[in-house]
């Protein structure tokens, strides 16, 4: 689920975020002092938490890929509904 902590996967960790030049961590903690204004975060930290929670996404539409392709390999003469539901967004 693509909340924080922004922590995709081994797999998917990083796989956009080390090409940045930033090592902040996606942590609630981090953020926490970010939106209080404790800490100023540079463009890079930004550029990186953006690219962490991109992962996150990437790695959970490829998780919804394979539950729809189990679905359509399972039982394709079943219809199927599919709903996708989210509780908020993140303002990225």
């Amino acid at each position: 689920d693509p909340h924080i902590d922004y922590r995709a996967p081994d797999d998917w960790y990083e796989m956009w975020a080390d090409q940045t030049s930033s090592t902040v961590e996606g942590t609630d903690a981090t953020l926490n002092a970010f939106l209080s204004g404790e800490e100023a975060p540079t463009d890079a930290d930004i550029e990186r938490l953006l690219a962490l929670y991109d992962e996150e996404i990437a790695y959970t539409d490829d998780q919804i890929g394979r539950l729809l392709a189990g679905l359509e390999t399972t039982h394709p003469e079943q219809p199927t509904i599919v709903g996708v539901i989210g509780d908020h967004g993140e303002g990225l």
